[in-house]
């Protein structure tokens, strides 16, 4: 069994590559996430100031994970911000990030319109 939604069209995903899509992501922000506390290094995420902040801290890997309404507008809008410019050239995995991420973005949207906190598990 995968990884689930709570809102939005998204398939199921594996965990290794809901996780393999977070370092990407959190790469194109400028954030190592393997230095991070959660992800097997000790930084704190009080020095992060980047508005993926919530989806990359309040998670666990095997519970899931959660966002509030207005996190999930904050979020959703750094997604599509970073993910606007990928393409398949860029090295990614056969299939494409940048649709996960544009259909993760949607998902975050019909939570916060639906006043839903957004899950994954």
């Amino acid at each position: 069994m995968g990884l689930v939604f709570s809102h939005g069209d998204l398939c199921s995903s594996s965990y290794g590559g809901f996780y393999r899509f977070k370092k990407v992501l959190a790469q194109e922000a400028g954030i190592d996430l393997l230095k991070m506390a959660k992800y097997g290094g000790n930084q704190s995420w009080d020095e992060i100031n980047d508005p993926l902040k919530p989806f990359f801290e309040n998670r666990d890997e095997y519970d899931g994970g959660g966002l509030t309404p207005m996190e999930c507008l904050t979020v959703k809008r750094r997604i599509q911000e970073l993910a606007d410019c990928w393409c398949d050239e860029k090295g990614f995995e056969p299939h494409c990030w940048k649709q996960f991420a544009m259909r993760l973005a949607t998902g975050m949207a019909e939570a916060a319109f639906l006043g839903d906190h957004f899950y994954w598990c």
